[in-house]
């Protein structure tokens, strides 16, 4: 099952990964399941004791070194009814996020700006990647200041030092950040003469804010 970290906080959530660990391994332990579920075991000791109660699960075994869990016919009905929970809300997500992100590509098209580099190569970036791939704009990378993401990949998008920008053909910047875009802004404006754009959120929709780079010169 693919991880999504907003979802790691939401009960549903939790119960579904539980479930799902338990159906593909009876004899995991407890602390197996609370790494899969990024809680601790004993949040998961609560929640397989509850999961236990409503008869989705049987425990077998005397001692914590024997036991084992096993999902009961109603636990199966419940695993799979999550799983299509979980399925429709990813599709909404995506609908919605791809919605909001609309003006970005429309702007984009319509100033003949097809080729991006993305500066940002966290959530907001792969987000951005994904949801403005396939609308007529051609992501060449991105560029990143944490040593961390540098030189890994995401889809296939090589995440570059933010000094190799003089080094990369794109059309414009797109800085995939809603909080710290000026801040971002400045340490690249003197590194590239193409059009620099910062994320801008309003009323729910995400937009370009171009960055006057005169002005940040000054600053600097």
């Amino acid at each position: 099952m693919e991880s999504f970290e907003f979802f790691k906080t939401m009960p549903a959530y939790k119960e579904l990964v539980i479930l799902s660990e338990i159906s593909k391994n009876p004899y995991a332990t407890q602390k197996e399941i609370a790494n899969s579920c990024g809680i601790t075991a004993p949040m998961v000791n609560e929640y397989i004791a509850n999961l236990h109660s409503e008869g989705y699960i049987e425990v077998r075994g005397n001692t914590t070194r024997n036991t084992t869990y096993h999902l009961t016919e109603e636990g199966k009905n419940r695993l799979m009814i999550l799983n299509i929970s979980y399925n429709i809300e990813i599709v909404k997500m995506y609908k919605e996020s791809e919605k909001s992100f609309e003006e970005v590509w429309k702007y984009l098209s319509s100033k003949e700006l097809r080729k991006i580099l993305l500066f940002g190569a966290g959530d907001v970036g792969k987000m951005a990647l994904e949801i403005m791939e396939g609308h007529g704009i051609e992501m060449i990378g991105f560029i990143d200041e944490n040593p961390n993401r540098i030189g890994t990949k995401l889809h296939d998008l090589k995440v570059y030092p933010v000094e190799e920008i003089k080094n990369l053909a794109f059309d414009a910047v797109v800085i995939t950040s809603y909080r710290h875009g000026a801040k971002m802004a400045q340490s690249i404006v003197s590194k590239t003469r193409k059009p620099i754009f910062i994320f801008n959120l309003e009323d729910g929709k995400t937009s370009l804010q171009l960055v006057e780079k005169e002005k940040l010169k000054r600053r600097n």
